[in-house]
């Protein structure tokens, strides 16, 4: 398995953890039960920024190469860039409606719980056929060749002082979601 490859199944497994949390953290919010908006606020940043700034890039680049090399199996996979946009817009969805909360607007529980839990399913979902479809497809298909190229892509790109910045913020309110979570689950 190549560095980039495990690179994408251990933020799978991260966001994974991501999604547990935050799905806990809006069933306090449902019973009105001594919710941690702070929590909610790192997750929902969190959501906001590691997906679209850093995960889906590197997943993008494999994508592309598979989009060159087996083009007629890509099309039997999920389409990627139509899910991430989904995923984009489901976080922004979250994201508008916590703010609302937090600034006090009208807006019903229910509501905001059916846009996290939509967030969550769909999260879920993408993040399973691309365990079982696109990465098999791509560690099956990509030749060494591939592989060089796309290491150097995310190498280059993550020289930029802006990504390694984003990145770092990234791991960081991981870090802290995990130390803020376990007061949550015990």
């Amino acid at each position: 398995m190549t560095e980039t490859m495990s690179v994408l199944r251990r933020e799978h497994i991260e966001i994974a953890q991501i999604l547990d949390i935050l799905e806990h953290a809006f069933l306090s919010f449902a019973k009105d039960e001594n919710c941690n908006y702070e929590l909610i606020n790192l997750l929902i940043d969190y959501i906001i920024y590691f997906p679209d700034k850093v995960h889906h890039l590197r997943e993008d680049f494999i994508y592309r190469k598979l989009k060159f090399r087996v083009p007629l199996a890509l099309a039997e996979l999920v389409d990627l860039e139509v899910e991430h946009n989904r995923l984009a817009e489901l976080t922004s969805r979250c994201a508008g409606d916590f703010e609302k909360i937090l600034l006090d607007q009208e807006l019903s529980r229910d509501c905001v719980l059916n846009t996290v839990q939509k967030y969550i399913d769909f999260c879920r979902e993408h993040i399973r056929k691309e365990d079982e479809g696109f990465l098999p497809l791509a560690e099956r298909s990509l030749l060494p060749e591939d592989w060089a190229d796309i290491a150097c892509s995310l190498a280059s790109m993550n020289r930029s002082s802006i990504d390694i910045k984003i990145e770092a913020k990234c791991r960081v309110l991981f870090n802290q979601i995990l130390e803020s979570a376990t007061s949550l689950v015990g």
